[in-house]
């Protein structure tokens, strides 16, 4: 799928979510379906990795780190896809950690990188 692809114009988008954070996941399918961008969420990179093929999302936001299979293991893996159309889904990576903000205690950072 490209840019110029037509059939984009005349579907919703659609993204798997991957983070093994409930409530992160939680914010994100939100955030998306405000954009009316369907999405499906799993909690690490191998129960994602099962259905990549079958979902074909039009991109992916991952968490960096999770149990089982991480974020750079689950690109890796759809990279490696023997299916062209997986090894070129657009990946975002989302990591979160927990820092000080001022006095007020503590707050979340969340970071992202494209893949």
């Amino acid at each position: 799928m490209t840019i110029d692809d037509p059939d984009i114009s005349k579907r919703k988008l659609r993204a798997l979510i991957i983070d093994d954070n409930e409530h992160m996941r939680a914010l994100l399918h939100r955030l998306l379906h405000r954009m009316s961008i369907e999405s499906s969420e799993y909690a690490d990179g191998s129960a994602a990795l099962e259905v990549v093929e079958t979902v074909m999302p039009d991109f992916i936001l991952s968490d960096l780190t999770m149990e089982f299979m991480d974020g750079i293991s689950f690109v890796r893996a759809i990279r490696k896809s023997t299916n062209e159309k997986v090894q070129t889904i657009p990946v975002i990576m989302i990591t979160g950690t927990r820092t000080a903000i001022g006095s007020k205690g503590p707050g979340m950072s969340v970071r992202t990188r494209f893949w």
